[in-house]
């Protein structure tokens, strides 16, 4: 091997280096801005309290959908609370305020697929996890209010 194909190696090895290293970066920094997440307890007597008429079996679902879209472990969805808003846990998983619709795309898709819902019609950046899930049920715009 010449000088250059040296050169090469050691400049393709130097890309995948840094690209691991940033990846390690991102993973790590996610992981920290979940932290407020992950560090509850199961938050299912929460969602029973605002949802007594619902079957546990219907939140998990709804919650479940969730963590497909975001990418989260399965054991996780039980650790949001109906007051989250959406819009808190899109920008813990990105980072800040990041703007990736992708995720967000997915969400939506997966409820309208699952309750025949669109959530973009009722889009709100203040909508919580417990008013995604109630208009699902209702098949509304339109949260009830609680107060």
């Amino acid at each position: 091997m010449g000088d250059d194909g040296i050169l090469t190696l050691c400049a393709v090895a130097l890309v995948v280096i840094s690209m691991l290293l940033m990846q390690v970066i991102v993973d790590k920094q996610r992981s920290r801005n979940l932290a407020a997440f992950w560090s509850r307890f199961c938050a299912g007597r929460a969602w029973r309290t605002e949802f007594p008429a619902e079957q546990k079996s219907s939140i998990r679902e709804f919650l479940l959908l969730l963590c497909d879209a975001f990418g989260f472990d399965k054991d996780r969805r039980l650790q949001f609370l109906p007051g989250d808003r959406l819009i808190e846990v899109y920008n813990a998983d990105l980072g800040g305020d990041f703007v990736d619709s992708a995720t967000l795309d997915v969400f939506v898709r997966k409820i309208r697929e699952r309750y025949s819902f669109d959530l973009f019609a009722a889009w709100d950046v203040d909508l919580t996890l417990g008013q995604i899930f109630e208009m699902t049920l209702h098949q509304t715009a339109q949260p009830r209010d609680r107060g």
